[in-house]
């Protein structure tokens, strides 16, 4: 075996542990806790349903309602949910999995584009990039996008590459899936599309038009089928194929187009939001100058292997793969996010993979550079990837300082034995979590504003019904910042029949109206005091 194909193995597996190793040094209490919300905790609820009710909804009061995001991440988190037995949590778990699995799909994008020292590359690059890092330890749908696009990219090359011949409509077909899945997790994944149709009608002297035409129909097969089957279940849903749980839950939002895309948000702050405008955060992004997404040398390298496509691999499938995807798919991306509502680092993550390759084939170009002059150095090259992890490395988020205790998940799980199984539950966290993580049925809420204000709030003040045509039920003691005293006093009357435990689960909503509502008329027993969560049974006062 070459020396140089020895060090490539070895820095491979290498960018693979360390990758390993950086996630779970840097897991956040909050990914189980489903936490940031309300993303985590619907791609959980919606994957739970998927799995014990086999539909796609969520709980929202003790009512199926048509989530708001996709179903493309819940479907592929779904597996790791039903290993867990059901727990909505299990999409960390799939986060985490997408996470390495994207490492080695990197890999194998990188050694396409430029042999074994694009490989390493490209999977330091998605080892330690913190953007990647911190989306494998929360239940978000970042690194399962990442694998789809990067599966995309993967099995379009493959389709047209020495490797992939005699297989070129079953590798076609792989990439329609991988596109779709893609699709399935975010729309604006349909903004590769053009990138590949015009990688394959550039192929010139290659194959006839008739051929290209067959093989964009295969590519692209798959995704219109998933783009039809989500047009229909939207229709079903709300009405219209054209309307999606986002516009059903935030109609004030996403009804309005002039508020939803605006070239405001991408030249200035908007007070109460953002303290900078989408450009500066995003430029900061795209240029390495935080890290987040990549670092400067990286982007440096990547700058290389663009110009490595457009001279010396101009006629590379490869390279004119990534040039197009460059040159379409990642512009059209940033666009699209500079003029949305919302602002996001995460949101350019798609650009990951491109980079990765492009890096790759940048340090290849180096390497080839190198021994023209002095084959006995050329093998430093393979020293690149090490600078870049260190790089990478020391900029990695570190955790915020002092103790944090622990999880909500774990301390809920802990406290079921405290639990009776016909108590009512008061609790200042979303009701779908200790439906899920209790398997409680009759929840109230402490402050439905503070507890759950993406759901069940919404669903109370837009009277919204659910899927089976219900209601949520799930009664606050607080509506508006004020005591419901008709709520506090249908409690205290239940409390004289049955055990009802006031949870107080610290770091969630704030509790203390709802408790100085129930002092009124209602002493409290203490039941589990924890550094995370307190349970305390509510007893009513006897009248003199």
């Amino acid at each position: 075996m070459r020396v140089q194909t020895l060090v490539g193995a070895v820095l491979l597996l290498a960018a693979f542990v360390v990758g390993v190793v950086v996630r779970d040094r840097a897991r956040l209490r909050e990914g189980e806790d489903l936490k940031p919300r309300p993303d985590a905790l619907e791609y959980g609820l919606a994957a739970r349903s998927l799995v014990t009710e086999g539909r796609f909804a969520i709980d929202v009061g003790g009512v199926a309602f048509a989530p708001r995001y996709p179903i493309g991440f819940p479907a592929l988190a779904a597996p790791f949910v039903a290993l867990r037995g059901g727990d909505p949590a299990g999409v960390v778990d799939a986060a985490y999995t997408y996470g390495l699995l994207l490492i080695v799909l990197l890999a194998v994008l990188g050694y396409l584009s430029a042999g074994a020292l694009g490989a390493v590359v490209a999977a330091t690059l998605g080892a330690l990039s913190p953007a990647l890092v911190r989306a494998s330890t929360l239940g978000l749908s970042e690194t399962a996008s990442a694998c789809a696009i990067t599966a995309a990219l993967v099995g379009f090359i493959l389709a047209h590459h020495r490797l992939g011949r005699g297989w070129t409509r079953s590798w076609l077909a792989l990439a329609g899936l991988a596109l779709a899945a893609a699709f399935a997790i975010r729309v604006t994944a349909v903004l590769l599309v053009p990138a590949l149709v015009a990688a394959t009608w550039t192929m010139r002297g290659q194959t006839s038009r008739a051929e290209r035409l067959r093989e964009s129909t295969w590519l692209l097969a798959p995704l219109a089928v998933i783009g039809a089957a989500i047009a229909a279940w939207n229709a079903s849903r709300f009405g219209s194929p054209f309307h999606d749980g986002y516009r059903f839950w935030v109609p004030e939002l996403y009804g309005n187009r002039e508020l939803l895309f605006s070239m405001r948000y991408a030249l200035s702050p908007v007070p109460g939001y953002w303290d900078r405008s989408h450009l500066d955060v995003y430029a900061h992004a795209l240029g390495g100058r935080d890290a987040y997404l990549w670092t400067t040398g990286a982007l440096l390298l990547a700058g290389l292997g663009l110009a490595r496509g457009l001279t010396v691999e101009r006629r590379c499938l490869v390279a004119r793969t990534l040039v197009w995807t460059i040159a379409t798919f990642v512009p059209v991306l940033v666009l699209f996010h500079l003029l949305y509502a919302w602002q996001d680092r995460r949101f350019l993550v798609p650009a990951i993979p491109i980079v990765a390759a492009l890096a790759g084939a940048g340090a290849e170009f180096v390497r080839t550079g190198m021994a023209r002059s002095s084959k006995r150095f050329a093998w430093l090259a393979f020293a690149l990837p090490v600078f870049l992890g260190f790089d990478l490395a020391e900029r990695q988020e570190a955790r915020a300082p002092g103790s944090t205790p622990p999880s909500l998940h774990d301390a809920l799980h802990g406290a079921r034995t405290q639990i009776a199984d016909d108590a009512v539950l008061v609790v200042n966290f979303p009701v779908s979590l200790a439906r899920a993580w209790l398997g409680a049925h009759e929840v109230w809420v402490q402050d439905r504003a503070s507890a759950d204000p993406q759901h069940l709030e919404r669903a109370a003040r837009q009277g919204r019904r659910g899927l089976d045509g219900d209601v949520p039920e799930a009664r606050s003691l607080i509506e508006g910042g004020q005591p419901d005293a008709s709520a506090v006093d249908a409690l205290i009357a239940v409390a004289a029949t049955r055990p009802v435990l006031l949870l107080t689960a610290i770091g969630e909503g704030d509790g203390a109206a709802a408790r100085a509502a129930l002092l009124r008329s209602a002493d409290f027993e203490p039941v589990l005091a924890g550094p995370t969560v307190t349970i305390e049974r509510i007893v009513p006062r006897r009248p003199r």
